[in-house]
């Protein structure tokens, strides 16, 4: 996903626009049945209580991204990007972790303008690096192995979320029924496009005949099913 060049767009970084982008991707997801309402976290009027004691007397961390995790809203546990969970900051051990973003040694830590926005369900799962100083997201695809994160080529943050929810709204994607989109776990996501194929044509998304209730309804069923039968034909 990672689709960098030189022309890439330019923009300051926006809060209020990295937030809108994520929450409408949380929301298209909700729609879609990949999340319940109530799976995700949103940010009380307040912010979230974000507890700052785990982090290292050396780590430090830009106001921006401090304001940053205390008003995103996640939904931990799940795919949000294929591949990749969102970090939870609400969780001291996810806040301490996330300062190291290409390894557990010191030299590898993040930058103080750096956030890390997802993690991978495995260490050779690809996360998404967010830098508030240049308003670039990073896909770092070797958490633990190859190069500093520093080293792999930037993509205009808000492009790159706004194509996130352009690939949900077209069932381009559908979060951790997409086959192959890192070229990995082809084999285990064998049912992904029956799943695409029977939520586009059977449930009628993304129209407006979109039967929104029945699929919620029916989502995992449907998913369970086709799983169980993928199993059955290996």
């Amino acid at each position: 996903m990672n689709e960098h060049s030189a022309s890439h767009p330019v923009s300051t970084y926006n809060e209020a626009e990295i937030i809108s982008l994520v929450t409408n991707i949380y929301k298209i997801l909700t729609r879609q049945a990949h999340y319940r309402e109530s799976e995700i976290i949103w940010a009380p009027h307040h912010g979230h209580a974000i507890d700052l004691s785990a982090l290292d007397a050396t780590d430090t961390m830009d106001e921006r991204v401090i304001s940053l995790i205390n008003k995103l809203p996640y939904g931990p546990g799940k795919c949000i990007v294929p591949l990749m969970q969102p970090v939870f900051y609400g969780r001291k051990y996810d806040l301490w972790r996330s300062r190291s973003i290409d390894g557990y040694s010191k030299e590898a830590d993040a930058l103080p303008t750096v956030l890390l926005l997802t993690e991978g369900f495995e260490s050779t799962d690809p996360v998404l690096v967010l830098d508030v100083a240049d308003n670039t997201i990073r896909c770092f695809t070797e958490r633990y192995e190859g190069p500093h994160y520093m080293d792999v080529p930037t993509e205009h943050a808000p492009t790159y979320l706004r194509r996130v929810w352009d690939n949900y709204c077209t069932a381009a994607w559908m979060s951790d029924a997409h086959v192959g989109i890192f070229g990995t776990r082809e084999s285990y996501y064998s049912w992904g496009p029956e799943y695409r194929r029977i939520f586009v044509e059977d449930y009628h998304w993304p129209g407006p005949n979109f039967r929104k209730d029945e699929w919620k309804r029916d989502a995992i069923a449907i998913k369970s099913k086709l799983k169980d039968e993928s199993r059955s034909s290996r």
